[in-house]
């Protein structure tokens, strides 16, 4: 039963990968990082609409790409206990992921 109170990490894995999936059924295997560096609110600040921010930082998804790339490599190798790790690899592929969302759904840079 969905409960909005509560993130369901199973369904959320779910819907991740249907999402991708059919990305990758559209043909869409590799999406081009033309841009780098973005915009990034503190994470304390980031859910308090209410306020306004005071401190933006610089993200950059090359980076976030190599991050998650090196945990990759070490889970394909077996070389370390990805237990802690892997929770905190979220902050490298939420960028990632809401890059592909601006690129391949609303098309920035496409007009």
């Amino acid at each position: 039963m969905f409960d909005k109170e509560k993130i369901d990490l199973e369904l959320l894995k779910y819907a991740i990968n249907e999402i991708l999936s059919s990305l990758l059924k559209s043909g869409k295997r590799f999406i081009p990082l033309e841009h780098d560096y973005y915009w990034e609110i503190n994470e304390n600040e980031l859910y308090k609409p209410e306020q306004d921010v005071k401190e933006i930082t610089l993200g950059q998804l090359h980076d976030d790409w190599d991050f998650v790339n090196a945990l990759i490599q070490d889970m394909k190798n077996d070389i370390s206990d990805n237990s802690v790790r892997c929770p905190i690899m979220l902050m490298h592929v939420w960028p990632l992921l809401r890059y592909i969302y601006h690129k391949e759904v609303l098309r920035l840079d496409k007009a």
